[in-house]
């Protein structure tokens, strides 16, 4: 993923966290300031990891991938 946010993400700053699809939504909320905790969210805001403030917490992610005739699970904790 490329970000390029002037003034706040560092220029040709890299991360080795692990971002899902399900954390864009959590992230676009903190941004904005938008409330959403009345909402039932699976993914975690990376705002702090764009802002170089903090790792993303620890948590076990699954994937499924339906490639063809093969049905491939991989977990990583």
């Amino acid at each position: 993923m490329i970000i390029r946010w002037p003034g706040v993400v560092p220029p040709n700053s890299e991360s080795s966290e692990i971002i899902r699809d399900i954390d864009f939504f959590p992230t676009f909320a903190e941004i904005t300031n938008t409330d959403v905790s009345s909402l039932e969210l699976e993914g975690e805001s990376f705002l702090p990891v764009l802002l170089s403030q903090a790792s993303m917490p620890q948590r076990t992610l699954f994937w499924e991938n339906r490639a063809g005739p093969t049905l491939r699970y991989a977990a990583r904790e």
